[in-house]
């Protein structure tokens, strides 16, 4: 997701999602387009992804979406409708996650500034 799609989406879509993420009606959730179409390569790859093997199950997964997407179709598009109530909902759950993270990385830095004072 940090790449904006760049070297993962074949050429159209990959203008289409930047545009997207440009006029974005999504003002107070900004995120939310790269998360529709990150769902949507996953749906779009689903058929092989369930024959993908076991092994190394995370990288396998990320190859099998990036090789799917970058054969897309020109016109392709992720097909997830979403209305503003559960645009709404998922930004509550993505902010109270940020938090948490945040909360959890400051413990975390506050255990090595502990650890370096008393050493």
């Amino acid at each position: 997701l940090l790449s904006g799609f760049v070297g993962f989406l074949s050429g159209e879509p990959l203008v289409a999602l930047w545009e997207e993420l440009l006029t974005s009606p999504w003002v107070d959730y900004p995120r939310l387009p790269l998360l529709l179409w990150f769902t949507g390569l996953v749906q779009h790859a689903e058929q092989q992804l369930q024959e993908a093997s076991g092994d190394e199950l995370v990288p396998n997964f990320f190859r099998t979406v990036q090789a799917t997407s970058r054969a897309l179709p020109d016109g392709w598009r992720p097909v997830l409708p979403l209305s503003a109530d559960r645009a709404a909902e998922l930004q509550q759950v993505s902010l109270l996650a940020a938090e948490k993270y945040r909360e959890a990385q400051e413990e975390i830095h506050c255990k090595e500034r502990h650890a370096k004072q008393v050493s």
